[in-house]
């Protein structure tokens, strides 16, 4: 990904799970709707929140469930 305001590269490193790993790729999804919940209750009761993070969400909303799915469906 490109820095929209410096044009600088960053990457992020995500490890998955061990080939076999069910438990794993069983909570993964429901870790990430969790984040999710609690992000959007944040979002309610501080109204500042979204001023805080607008900049984060240049480009993309800040979402766990839809890369949870992408990557536990990755072989």
């Amino acid at each position: 990904m490109i820095d929209v305001l410096t044009g600088e590269p960053h990457w992020a490193l995500v490890e998955g799970p061990e080939p076999g790993d069910a438990g794993f790729l069983g909570h993964w999804p429901l870790a990430a709707v969790d984040a999710d919940t609690v992000l959007e209750q944040q979002r309610k009761q501080n109204l500042g929140l979204e001023e805080q993070i607008s900049r984060l969400e240049v480009v993309y909303e800040i979402s766990s469930s839809p890369a949870a799915t992408r990557f536990a469906g990755d072989p």
